[in-house]
């Protein structure tokens, strides 16, 4: 799948749940990632598995906020393109999760930092974000894009204004 197709699809279904009805700030965005990142630790520590639909979480909610901010930043255009590049390049395989999950979050944070100091926004903190994600999906041999779509899927049966938004 394309990401932009699943860019599009994403903000249209959180601008169809009322996750848009309000002009959400950048700090409200990485609060429900850093939220989805903390559901995928806590379950990993109480079971010992990964709940891959949690990272999946993370996509749908950064993809849609990227196509309300109109921005495409991606150097391929699906998944499939990415997964050899971020394997290779991928540092943290010897990483255990929790540390993988606090590199994460310090994209995330140094993102959210510039937020307000700069004229314009920095969006390679988010893309390393993503990349990091698709390349420990990838290393875990996850098919990420499957999880996306299921995860979509899902989410379209909530209801409107569905969890804390806003």
């Amino acid at each position: 799948m394309n990401i932009k197709d699943i860019q599009k699809q994403a903000y249209k279904m959180a601008c169809d749940k009322g996750h848009y009805d309000e002009d959400i700030s950048v700090f409200h965005v990485m609060e429900l990632v850093h939220i989805e990142l903390s559901e995928f630790s806590s379950h990993w520590k109480k079971t010992g598995l990964y709940d891959w639909f949690e990272i999946a979480d993370v996509f749908i909610i950064l993809l849609g906020w990227f196509d309300h901010m109109d921005v495409f930043k991606f150097k391929y255009d699906t998944l499939k393109e990415y997964k050899n590049e971020c394997v290779e390049h991928f540092p943290f395989k010897e990483t255990s999760i929790l540390e993988f999950i606090n590199y994460i979050r310090i994209f995330l944070t140094c993102f959210s930092d510039q937020y307000g100091c700069c004229d314009h926004l920095d969006w390679s903190e988010l893309i390393y974000c993503l990349e990091y994600l698709v390349g420990f999906c990838e290393y875990h041999q996850v098919d990420l894009e499957k999880y996306i779509i299921e995860k979509m899927e899902i989410n379209k049966g909530r209801p409107y204004r569905n969890g804390d938004v806003n």
